[in-house]
């Protein structure tokens, strides 16, 4: 209208979805090229997408699946729903390696179900767990986020060095492992305790781990 040309809605409309029409072999390639990672990680995020076909007067609830491939690439898909069908239908059969994902179960229930996907969980989101629990227990919780701040360090030290492959798995079994393992031991320990309550933010971050 700026330059006083007045469009439809209607021819608006036409023309955003053209340009999405032309866009559609792009965002294909960048899927198929990131499923050829040996290691993806994988999310699911909420976003109003529509009006909703069940509460009127409502946006309807939808969600974008970001993948990251190992070759500093991602592609954000989109789908009505959170279910497993969605991870099934968005690997497509294509990805063969390591699905690093955060705690949601479909994850874990997709690769029991799939060959040749190992399942590694995140430790971002695991700290955030704890990170949260600060508050509800401050002085364990600031233990488990040092325990878990040196496996961080570890990996800094891995780009620094510029390690890759059997060097990095290396440095990671002789500094990351035994980390990992005291934390493994430190969280069994205190479930056995039983010393706090079933819905503490510290216990839910304990079970999450």
């Amino acid at each position: 209208s700026a330059a006083g040309v007045t469009l439809s809605r209607a021819t608006l409309t036409n023309l955003v979805r053209r340009a999405i029409a032309l866009l559609i072999p792009i965002v294909d390639a960048q899927r198929d090229s990131v499923l050829q990672s040996r290691v993806l990680a994988m999310d699911e995020t909420p976003t109003k997408a529509g009006k909703s076909k069940k509460q009127k007067g409502r946006m309807h609830q939808g969600y974008y699946w970001p993948i990251y491939g190992d070759r500093e690439e991602i592609v954000f898909t989109y789908s009505d729903s959170r279910a497993r069908q969605v991870i099934e239908e968005i690997l497509n059969e294509q990805f063969q390696g390591t699905l690093i994902s955060d705690g949601y179960s479909a994850y874990a229930s997709f690769v029991a179900a799939t060959e040749k996907v190992i399942h590694a969980q995140c430790w971002v989101h695991t700290r955030r767990q704890f990170f949260e629990a600060s508050s509800d227990e401050p002085l364990l919780a600031d233990e488990m986020l040092k325990r878990m701040d040196a496996l961080f360090a570890f990996e800094r030290e891995c780009k620094e060095q510029n390690l890759e492959n059997e060097a990095k798995r290396e440095h990671r079994i002789t500094h990351s492992k035994p980390v990992v393992d005291g934390i493994i031991e430190r969280v069994n320990e205190l479930l056995q305790e039983r010393a706090f309550l079933p819905s503490a933010p510290f216990t839910k971050a304990l079970g999450y781990l």
